[in-house]
């Protein structure tokens, strides 16, 4: 989700809106938890990854998403996040767990 890959970006937020839109709008201070699970490469580096893309971008997509989404009325109401990068296993496939809890 790097501006080399802005092709990408619109799609995945409007895949994150249509998830997120569930009915319910969070208007009042929440947190969010982030699990970001990424392919594993054949020949990981590290344990978990530390690579592109930046998960600083990876939250703000995934905050975007939500608040296009209608979840969280604004994305100026997380007062807590929290956001975690891992490998994908078989029990665990590429993908986001999201969790957001009104506070």
């Amino acid at each position: 989700m790097t501006d080399q890959n802005a092709k990408n970006l619109k799609p995945w937020r409007h895949t994150v809106a249509t998830h997120a839109d569930r009915g319910v709008t969070f208007d009042c201070p929440v947190s969010v938890e982030l699990t970001f699970v990424m392919p594993k490469p054949k020949r990981p580096r590290w344990t978990t990854p530390a690579t592109k893309p930046d998960i600083d971008k990876l939250e703000r997509a995934m905050l975007d998403g939500l608040t296009d989404g209608g979840l969280i009325a604004d994305d100026a109401r997380v007062v807590r996040l929290l956001a975690v990068l891992e490998y994908a296993e078989v029990d665990n496939p590429v993908g986001v767990h999201v969790a957001v809890m009104a506070l």
